[in-house]
Order: C-alpha cells, then structure tokens, then sequence
C-alpha cells in the first residue's frame, strides 16, 4: 500500500493506530505497519488515541452504563490508569493537523491532559450523569478473565479477553507533541464532560444498557419454561379440562397441548437469540392476545383469579413490545 502511495505521488499519510495495543497478531501487523510508514520517505502522521470520551462513542456508553448502576463493579482494584481524551479535542487535532500539515514522520499519542483509574473515570461517569454517589464492587481480577474468555465464545457484548488485557495493561500517554504540533492542550476528562452536559436521554440510555439484554433474556426464558410445564410438568388431565372448556376435546386436545407447548419452546429459543425478532414478536403477540380472547371468553372468571393468569399477559405484551424497539435500533 505505501508503495502504490508513493507510486502515485502521495506523500501524505495519516494512518490510526490503537493506544497501549495487545500483543495479538492484529496489533503486532499494525505496529509493523507503523514501522514501515515510517521507514518511507514522506510526511506521515500516525495518530495513537486513547480511549475517547463523547456522547454517543462505544467507551462512554459502557462506562456511563456501569457508572449509573445501583452499585458500580470494579475491576480487580480499579486502579487502572487511563488518559481519555474528549471527542471535541480528538477532533480539533486532527483537523489541525490536516489544516497545517508537519513533516517528516510524526508519531501522536491522542490522550487527554490527565490521568486517572478506572475507578475515577466511572464515578466521574456517574457524576456527569447526576446520579447520587454510592457503593463499588471490586470483582477479582481472575473472576473477570474466565468471563472474558467465555465470552469470547459467547461474543455478547465488549467484554473479551483483548479488550481487559489492554484495560489491565493502562492506557496512557505525552500529550505535549500533540499540543506542539497542532497548538491544542486537550483538556481532562471532567473538564470535557462538565462543559457538555448529560441529557435526560444519556441518563436513560444509560440506565437501560444493561436491562435490554436481561429483558430478551427473561422473556425468552419465560416462553420456554411456559412450554416445558405446559407439556411435562403441569397434570394433563387439568390441560385437557381447560382445553375442553374453550371447545377443544378428544385426539384435537393433546394435538392442542403439545403443538403449543413447543411453539412456545421455540419461540423463547428464537427470543433468546434475538433471530428474526420482529417476526417472533408478531408471533408471541398473536398467541398471547388469542390466548386471552378465548379464556375470557369460555372462563371469564380467571379474570378474577388471584395468581391473575390473564391480566399478566397485559404487562408482558408491554414489555415484549419494547423488547422489539430495543432489538430493532
């Protein structure tokens, strides 16, 4: 690539590179990428950002979920050291460098003006959020690899394995060639969230970051063991009465119970993947209304019932409805 680029007559190159990378094959071919950029003859820059602080951005949304927990999890002793840099003077860098290109080979570690551990970021998070301070659980630092490692299986959500090794190992850098270069002090990372203040929105996306999962997984579970009782556990003969009672009797009656019972045992597998969502949504509406327009119908009393097997379904098709709107952003 570099020699097609000189090829060509392009004797600017900008090329991004991550900050306090791993020793995985794919940061090893980067930094062996940055060597030869700049063994070559031309004016490149070879930005090293931090982690990057700014609404919306990967790293806020996760910190800012943890952060606004009832109780904020720590990993190992929180001591991490962290420079993040706001996406404002990540920015402001990068188009001054472009505005006012240097020469020769420039190596830029994009960090912020500060230091801090993991611990400070996060309750730095949750004040931004104005969220009332509260308690911390250090989690073990072994505890926190198995479930990396596990993870990288399962691949649900931005724990893996690369992402706490490069936590563990700090993410620090000099901001001073940055500033000589392009005349920009980037600030602290309080200073950056104090001058763009949290929404309402950022309170709640931040709130709700760890329910979305949960709520799949809850409602999944739900249709599953609906369907394993139904066939297995709950006594027959009560299933066929019940069935009698809206019209269904003889072969029809098992046909009913068991055809049932694993389309609700599939649908809750399908929920729990998150496969074809809107279709299963449909689905799962579609039974849950029938459901309740023939129980009430043929036993209008289990209005009545105290365990309430209708009026639950009210809630759960509210809450499957928003399940739809989370999976479909």
């Amino acid at each position: 690539m570099f020699k097609a680029a000189k090829q060509l007559g392009i004797y600017k190159i900008l090329q991004i590179s991550a900050l306090g990378s791993t020793n995985s094959a794919y940061h090893r071919s980067k930094r062996a990428a940055d060597e030869a950029l700049l063994a070559l003859k031309v004016d490149a820059v070879i930005f090293y950002p931090s982690i990057v602080i700014g609404r919306g951005g990967g790293s806020t949304t996760l910190f800012s979920a943890m952060a606004a927990l009832p109780v904020i999890p720590v990993i190992g002793k929180g001591d991490q050291r962290l420079q993040p840099i706001h996406i404002d003077d990540l920015i402001a860098c990068v188009l001054a460098v472009l505005g006012n290109w240097p020469s020769g080979g420039q190596r830029l570690e994009l960090v912020g003006s500060q230091v801090v551990s993991f611990l400070q970021l996060l309750v730095l998070m949750r004040k931004w959020l104005n969220l009332k301070p509260t308690v911390t659980w250090f989690i073990p630092i072994a505890l926190m690899t198995l479930l990396a490692k596990i993870n990288n299986w399962l691949g649900i959500g931005p724990l893996t394995s690369e992402s706490l090794d490069m936590l563990l190992r700090g993410n620090c850098g000099n901001p001073t060639p940055v500033t000589a270069v392009t005349g920009i002090k980037p600030r602290t990372v309080e200073v950056g969230l104090r001058e763009n203040p949290a929404s309402m929105a950022d309170r709640w996306q931040a709130r709700l970051f760890f329910l979305r999962p949960l709520l799949r997984i809850s409602i999944g579970f739900l249709w599953i063991l609906t369907g394993i009782v139904s066939a297995f556990v709950y006594p027959v003969e009560e299933s066929y009465k019940l069935l009698a009672a809206i019209g269904i009797s003889g072969i029809w009656a098992p046909i009913m119970l068991y055809s049932a019972a694993a389309l609700d045992g599939l649908l809750g597998i399908a929920t729990l993947v998150a496969y074809r969502i809107r279709v299963v949504v449909g689905l799962q509406l579609l039974l849950m209304v029938s459901y309740m327009m023939m129980i009430s119908w043929a036993l209008p009393a289990f209005w009545l019932h105290p365990f309430g097997p209708i009026s639950k379904n009210v809630p759960l098709i509210v809450a499957t409805l928003i399940m739809l709107v989370f999976e479909e952003e």
